[in-house]
């Protein structure tokens, strides 16, 4: 599966409160996920190379095999092209991870995009720094063009425990929520991530990437 992330980060201070953009589009520019992701105080490079990391999580965990990526910070592509050489302590290791992250996918390239044409990502970072928590709009489960209910129990997915960190979203073992075309504002969008791309892969089961609490789809309609 071939899609485009762009990705972009800031800092308010540099270093100071800062953020990251992350826009996943399919070959058609339809979104598959919009995130903005909250870093508390870093530079704007370590803020971008983050933003950087995060998507490439997405498109993996949504079963991206091919992957083009774009984003304005012109330090950035070149050092991934290795036509920069990384000297600074705080990316280098930011940069290997993204080198190892990229390793895992059939195909990808990278290329620099002015300002303007990153402006959604340039938004999605905004927005997580002015809330100052991570923001997400999942366009991929919030159709509006989705059929009617058909009066069948929905399935819903579940979490079995929550023994690792705190979820952002504030689930609990035990919360239920209806995977239905448009999302139960209170579903975690880390475990719904991550459960959307084991489902693809034949799986009924998971680990939420945020909060590490094991998901699965439960056949069984919500008794609430």
């Amino acid at each position: 599966m071939r899609a485009t992330l762009q990705t972009d980060g800031g800092s308010r201070g540099n270093p100071g409160p800062a953020g990251a953009g992350i826009v996943l589009t399919d070959p058609d520019s339809t979104p598959l996920a919009e995130l903005g992701i909250y870093l508390g105080r870093c530079t704007n490079n370590v803020a971008e190379y983050r933003g950087l990391l995060r998507g490439l999580e997405v498109a993996a965990e949504m079963g991206i095999t091919d992957l083009t990526i774009r984003i304005d910070s012109e330090l950035i592509v070149k050092q991934i092209r290795r036509e920069y050489r990384v000297k600074s302590p705080d990316l280098k290791p930011l940069y290997e991870q993204a080198i190892e992250k990229l390793e895992t996918f059939a195909s990808w390239d990278i290329d620099h995009v002015r300002r303007s044409g990153n402006q959604r990502a340039d938004e999605l970072a905004n927005m997580a720094m002015d809330q100052r928590k991570d923001v997400t709009v999942h366009e991929a489960f919030a159709r509006t063009d989705a059929p009617e209910p058909s009066g069948e129990p929905e399935p819903a997915a579940g979490y079995l425990d929550a023994s690792g960190p705190e979820c952002p979203c504030g689930q609990t073992a035990g919360d239920d929520h209806a995977l239905t075309p448009l999302l139960d504002a209170g579903w975690c969008p880390h475990a719904l991530m991550a459960l959307f791309a084991a489902c693809r892969g034949g799986s009924t089961s998971t680990t939420c990437t945020r909060c590490e609490a094991r998901i699965k789809w439960n056949r069984d309609p919500l008794s609430h």
